[in-house]
C-alpha cells in the first residue's frame, strides 16, 4: 500500500520529462513559426502589414505542427526520438531559410548615397486611383491638384520639376474626359505665373508614353495619356501635347 501511493521513485523521471516536453513544444513552436512565415514568402502571399505577417505566419505554422503531432499519437508514434528529430529538423530548416534570404553580412559604406524616393504616378483630371499597381497620388474634386499647387508655387519650369523630382513623381496620368467634367471643380486652377512655369517644364521635361482612346455612340468617352517625367534631353525636341492649358479641356 505504501508503494502505491510513495512518488519518490517518479519524480524526478517526471521533472525530467517535463522540462524535455516544454523545451520541445518550445523549440517546436519557434520551429513552426519561421516556417509558417517562410512559407508565405514562397507563396507572395498579399499582406498589407508587418503584423499580418507574423500573425498569420505563425498560426499557419502552428497549425501544421499540431495536425502533425496529432498525426503522429494517432499513429502511435509520439515518442521521444521522433519529437526531437522534428525539433532539431524544423530548426535546421528555418535557419537556413533565414540564412538564404539574409545572405551574406556585408560591410557598409562609409558615407552611403541617399536613398531615392520610390516612384509615384501623379493624377491629374482623375479623383480616383482604383485598381492601380503602383504608388500614386490623387487628390479628390474638392482639392487643388497637386500639380497647379507646385507649379503656381515655383519660378521656373526646373523648379518644377525639381519638386517632383524630390516628391518621386515620375509619371503624370492625365484623364482628359474627367478634367473636362471636373472643370467647375477648379481643382487645376493655374495662376499667370504657374501657366508659364507650367510651359516651360512641359516643353523640357515631360515625354509622352502612352495614349489610350475609347468611344460610345460616335462620341469620345474616355482617353487617358500618360507622361514620362525626366531629365531635359540633350537635344531640343518638341512639346508633347499639353492637355492642362488647353481651353477645350476647360483650362
Amino acid at each position: 500500500m505504501e508503494m502505491l501511493f510513495s512518488t519518490d521513485y517518479a519524480l524526478p523521471s517526471i521533472l525530467v520529462d517535463l522540462a524535455a516536453t516544454l523545451l520541445a513544444a518550445g523549440l517546436l513552436s519557434a520551429g513552426g513559426v519561421i516556417w509558417g512565415q517562410e512559407f508565405l514568402r514562397w507563396l507572395r502571399f498579399p499582406l498589407h502589414s508587418r503584423w499580418e505577417f507574423r500573425v498569420l505566419g505563425a498560426a499557419l505554422g502552428l497549425g501544421f505542427l499540431a495536425l502533425l503531432m496529432l498525426g503522429l499519437a494517432a499513429l502511435g508514434l509520439l515518442y521521444r526520438g521522433v519529437a526531437w528529430g522534428v525539433v532539431v529538423a524544423t530548426l535546421l530548416a528555418g535557419a537556413r531559410a533565414r540564412t538564404r534570404r539574409k545572405g551574406p553580412v556585408a560591410t557598409p559604406p562609409v558615407s552611403p548615397a541617399p536613398a531615392a524616393p520610390p516612384p509615384w504616378s501623379l493624377l491629374v483630371g482623375e479623383a480616383r486611383g482604383a485598381y492601380l499597381r503602383r504608388d500614386f497620388i490623387v487628390s479628390s474634386q474638392f482639392d487643388q491638384n497637386p500639380l497647379a499647387a507646385w507649379a503656381n508655387a515655383s519660378r521656373s519650369g526646373g523648379e518644377l520639376y525639381e519638386t517632383l523630382r524630390k516628391a518621386g513623381v515620375t509619371h503624370l496620368l492625365v484623364n482628359i474626359m474627367e478634367m473636362r467634367r471636373l472643370t467647375g471643380y477648379r481643382t487645376l486652377d493655374f495662376d499667370e505665373v504657374g501657366r508659364r512655369v507650367l510651359e516651360e517644364f512641359w516643353r523640357a521635361n515631360v515625354e509622352e508614353i502612352f495614349y489610350a482612346s475609347e468611344e460610345f455612340k460616335g462620341q469620345e468617352a474616355n482617353r487617358i495619356v500618360v507622361y514620362a517625367v525626366a531629365d531635359a534631353p540633350a537635344v531640343p525636341r518638341q512639346a508633347p501635347y499639353n492637355p492642362l492649358l488647353d481651353p477645350a479641356n476647360g483650362a
